[in-house]
């Protein structure tokens, strides 16, 4: 790595605190195990254990600590971290997007867990484009023929500005128009981050989609990366650019040897039954899947990530302590939803 990319890897840690960034470097084998770095959340550490990232969000029913990724820790700690986290908390937390490991460990501490969504994963040594289930990814694959093209490059080599306003179009077309969605996902991230993988898709010389990826590590190794910010300019002709790059990306990622590229939650999408969960909650969820599409594109983002026949995991939601309104509330504020 150059010099320039050392200084901003320091710079990084110097913002987030490098006992953060060890643990993260050590223990974030998690797609969410990037979203801990959004600006405005806390912390919490135990030395020798891990860390649980989390943001404190105000409702009209109270305070509500909110962690939004899987915490920082082995494994086999997970249970002991929780427990110093929760018993720090002045009220009871809400874990929103958590993994299975996680959601287990939650539901044996007396927790109601209720599935939330899908998260969506591929193994690269195994992914190939074939088959009759992978029509639309042979047509994506065959976008050069159309004149367009991809890149990886880094941020001094792009017109920062041509990005940006791409972005804003994208933003424009969305429900939420006028703020980025926050904790399941992550606004981008235009600075010089040394830590993401930026990807652009080209037509007639002009940047038409991009997407970026942040990284999954595993003691101290990136094993994958996850597609994490995926926009392009509405309406542009061929469609299916930042499928194009995905694509495109997957190969370079499985020349480099890489184990595996996340795609993220679909929300949700194919909740299934947990033996901790409030039935309530689950049939509500599925109302919205089936109903608040207004609000967010719950079916259109599970069919399109499900394009990719990547392994599928459930994604969790899990409280004690508070009636499912304040739940509900603390989770769309923080979102940024509502």
């Amino acid at each position: 790595m150059d010099r320039f990319r050392e200084h901003a890897k320091s710079e990084f840690e110097t913002k987030h605190g490098t006992d953060l960034v060890r643990y993260f470097r050590k223990y974030g084998n998690h797609y969410t195990s990037f979203l801990n770095f959004q600006d405005g959340v806390n912390h919490f550490i135990l030395d020798g254990v891990g860390a649980i990232f989390y943001v404190n969000q105000d409702t009209i029913f109270g305070n509500v600590p909110i962690v939004f990724a899987k915490p920082l820790c082995p494994d086999q700690k997970l249970g002991e971290l929780l427990e110093a986290f929760i018993n720090q908390c002045s009220e009871q937390p809400l874990f929103y997007g958590v993994d299975a490991v996680t959601a287990d460990v939650l539901s044996k501490m007396g927790f109601k867990t209720n599935g939330l969504g899908v998260e969506y994963t591929i193994c690269l040594k195994d992914f190939e484009i074939k088959g009759s289930d992978m029509n639309y990814l042979r047509k994506v694959r065959n976008l050069d023929k159309k004149g367009l093209s991809v890149e990886e490059k880094k941020w001094d080599d792009v017109d920062r500005k041509e990005v940006e306003e791409i972005s804003a179009l994208w933003l424009s077309t969305k429900t939420v128009k006028n703020r980025e969605l926050r904790l399941l996902t992550c606004p981008p991230d235009f600075s010089d981050n040394p830590y993401i993988r930026r990807f652009f898709c080209y037509k007639d010389g002009k940047i038409i989609a991009f997407v970026f990826f942040t990284p999954i590590y595993r003691d101290d190794v990136v094993i994958g990366y996850t597609a994490n910010i995926f926009r392009s300019i509405p309406g542009i002709r061929p469609s299916g650019a930042t499928d194009y790059i995905k694509v495109e990306a997957i190969k370079k990622f499985k020349e480099e040897g890489l184990e595996l590229l996340a795609l993220g939650i679909s929300p949700l999408h194919q909740i299934q039954k947990h033996h901790c969960e409030s039935s309530f909650l689950r049939r509500v969820l599925m109302f919205m899947h089936d109903h608040c599409n207004f609000l967010y594109p719950y079916k259109s983002l599970g069919f399109h990530k499900s394009r990719f026949r990547a392994n599928e995991s459930q994604m969790y939601i899990c409280f004690r302590g508070m009636g499912i309104p304040k739940a509900f509330m603390a989770a769309f504020i923080a979102s940024n939803m509502i």
